[in-house]
């Protein structure tokens, strides 16, 4: 069971960034380490992983000093008020007619472990206890090999290789715990949600940049700690980043480095098990096939990634996307059944997926963007009115009337299912909205939902019909304005990037 009280009282605090935003797990981590260093002189690390199973109900009862940085920060008065209740268990387990007792009173301080979390934290180990775990390595080897003459044949033999083997422990533990200030991973962390959200305003150019940038600094990161927490949070992070290169390349009419940016991103995700990035990024190879006019493809890799999807606002991305591509194979049932399966999937959502409800932005999917993709896959099956209907109440429910491309693509869609009803005027007034579009905001998501309504100009009852002959003269010059900028972006090398993850 997810703790609810841990999740809602960081959601109502405030980030430090000054943004406004809700506090995110690893601007709290953060906070937690700084805490824990400030008051006890350690570097104990809580990572964005672990504070995830905190909020997912995985760790019910964390260390002491976990739970008192954490009631600090986060203002609250006792560990009740953070959904935390101690286990049967506890914090330590005794072993009968033993000499150790394992818990945080008898392990020194850097090995002290998470509550259920088996990684250790030091950022240099602790050495080996006994007179040779002074002595350089060299010395400690050559002092191994003395024999001792009264010792048995068998006892001297072993004494070396005991020596030999606890050293080699000792300096695996060193090269494996070996770790980078947490700063250092928050602030990647930060720059990628930041981007997330703030797509919708960005040039995808500018994105790609700033992206690959911030992918390159968490593979430099990569290189420079062993310790299996961070390990995971910076391959999350250049996860992320190639999903937004996904998004960006493909805004930029590349879907070859797109699909490349996508099954990398997918890969980072099969290497840290986040259900959450694979959902999204298998998800975003099919939203390629069906823009690619392969929609039975865009079908199969949606129902590959549905199998293994977390519930909620992942699986309903996915029924969505399903439901589009049926549309353009003419399915009607099943574009029915995949949207209804997409909006009880939305209304089971608990709100904690990481990628799809806590970065959000660009990856998130909620009652806007699911009524906007079930209102383009109506139109697209030839229901125009119930589509109309869904495309009316994404633009009712989205921020502002002329900008945001959720709005400006819902309105494109709207000017299509105008045309289907024989109202010119109206797909007119629905378009005059998109003309002042920036020509670096002019996504590929835009203008081919542009094509679309150009090719429903070409039907017989507009043949005769100057105002639509017109308008298809705005549409291609509209367009081909768009496909100048990417050409010339390509041409200077600002899109090269996205070429390959």
């Amino acid at each position: 069971m997810s703790n609810v009280r841990l999740r809602r009282r960081r959601e109502l605090t405030l980030s430090p960034s000054g943004s406004g935003h809700p506090m995110t797990r690893a601007e709290l981590a953060e906070a937690v380490n700084q805490y824990l260093w400030k008051t006890t002189g350690k570097d104990l690390h809580l990572s964005v992983d672990t504070l995830r199973r905190y909020e997912h109900g995985q760790i019910r009862w964390p260390g002491g000093m976990y739970r008192e940085a954490l009631r600090v920060v986060l203002g609250v008065e006792t560990d009740a008020d953070l959904g935390f209740v101690p286990t049967p268990r506890g914090r330590t387990a005794v072993r009968k007619n033993s000499a150790f007792q394992v818990g945080e009173a008898n392990l020194p301080g850097e090995l002290i472990h998470h509550a259920g979390d088996a990684r250790p934290s030091p950022a240099t180990p602790p050495m080996p206890s006994g007179a040779w775990a002074t002595m350089p390595l060299g010395v400690v080897a050559a002092s191994s090999t003395h024999r001792s003459p009264t010792a048995p044949k068998g006892e001297a033999d072993a004494g070396p290789a005991a020596d030999e083997a606890a050293r080699e422990s000792w300096w695996h533990l060193a090269t494996a715990t070996a770790a980078i200030d947490p700063t250092g991973i928050a602030t990647v962390h930060d720059e990628i949600v930041r981007l997330a959200r703030q797509y919708d305003i960005l040039p995808p150019a500018k994105v790609l940049v700033d992206a690959r940038g911030t992918r390159d600094l968490a593979y430099g990161l990569l290189e420079q700690t062993r310790r299996p927490a961070q390990l995971t949070s910076l391959n999350l992070d250049a996860g992320i980043s190639c999903a937004l290169l996904a998004v960006a390349s493909f805004d930029l009419g590349q879907p070859e480095a797109s699909v490349a940016q996508a099954r990398a991103a997918a890969k980072y995700a099969d290497v840290i098990g986040h259900a959450g990035l694979k959902a999204w990024s298998t998800g975003h190879l099919s939203l390629v096939a069906y823009w690619s006019g392969n929609p039975r493809d865009a079908v199969r890799i949606a129902d590959l990634a549905l199998a293994a999807a977390p519930d909620g606002s992942a699986s309903a991305r996915l029924h969505a996307v399903r439901a589009r591509a049926w549309a353009l194979i003419g399915d009607q049932r099943e574009v029915a059944d995949s949207l209804q399966r997409a909006d009880e999937a939305l209304a089971s959502s608990d709100g904690t997926e990481e990628v799809h409800d806590e970065i959000g932005g660009e990856f998130g999917w909620g009652l806007t963007r699911n009524a906007m993709c079930a209102g383009t896959a109506l139109v697209t099956v030839g229901d125009a009115v119930e589509g109309a209907d869904r495309l009316r109440e994404t633009i009712a429910a989205a921020p502002g009337t002329v900008s945001g491309h959720l709005v400006r693509r819902s309105r494109i869609d709207l000017a299509s299912a105008e045309l289907a009803a024989e109202r010119f005027d109206a797909a007119v007034d629905q378009l005059r909205y998109i003309w002042s579009t920036p020509v670096d905001q002019r996504r590929v998501g835009l203008t081919g939902r542009l094509d679309r309504v150009q090719n429903a100009l070409g039907h017989p009852r507009w043949k005769k019909y100057q105002p639509a002959h017109a308008l298809k003269d705005q549409i291609t010059a509209f367009t081909g304005e768009a496909d100048d900028h990417r050409s010339l972006l390509l041409a200077g090398g600002v899109a090269s990037g996205a070429i390959a993850p």
